[in-house]
């Protein structure tokens, strides 16, 4: 039974290893999605300072177009990588404490299966041997009884010649008296 929980185990370890290979590809996955976007955003916000410059807006004669994309439009796409970064963060974090709960579960699982295997291997050791201490006072008290049996039988036939011999006296003793 141990044997087989240990097998268990070998198994949830293996599905472990292969659940942490999917949350790492994940996190590969999310990282690179998090760079793809904050490039885009940059390559945006280029876009609009070059939109600006080429359709030349109008704009106050102390102000510059890379003034109004930094004031304007720089805070809203920081503002957007820092949301998508706390998304990040707490999405590795999920996974990590997903994955250690997983693996917490799994461990408290696999000790009490242990506990429970070992108790069942001792308890069918304990029968086997009470079975065994059982069938050998079994046997004794048979020799016991056999003992007794062939003491009482003795005893009876002893009895049996008695009696004959007592009939037998008395017998001889009518005789004689006739």
């Amino acid at each position: 039974t141990v044997k087989k929980v240990e097998q268990i185990e070998a198994k949830l370890e293996s599905i472990d290893d292969a659940a942490q290979e999917e949350y790492d590809k994940i996190a590969v996955e999310l990282t690179e999605s998090i760079n793809r976007s904050n490039n885009e955003m940059d390559i945006d916000l280029e876009r609009l300072r070059r939109f600006l410059h080429a359709n030349s807006a109008k704009i106050p004669e102390d102000t510059t177009y890379d003034q109004i994309v930094d004031e304007q439009a720089l805070p809203f796409v920081e503002r957007r990588k820092l949301e998508a970064k706390e998304i990040y963060v707490n999405s590795l974090k999920y996974l990590e404490e997903s994955d250690e709960k997983m693996n917490e579960t799994c461990k408290n699982i696999i000790e009490f299966l242990k506990s429970l295997a070992t108790k069942y291997d001792k308890g069918k050791e304990e029968l086997k041997a009470t079975d065994f201490q059982f069938n050998v006072k079994l046997a004794q008290c048979a020799d016991t009884n056999y003992d007794s049996i062939d003491d009482q039988e003795e005893n009876l036939n002893k009895n049996i010649d008695q009696m004959k011999k007592a009939i037998h006296h008395v017998e001889l003793n009518q005789k004689l008296n006739e």
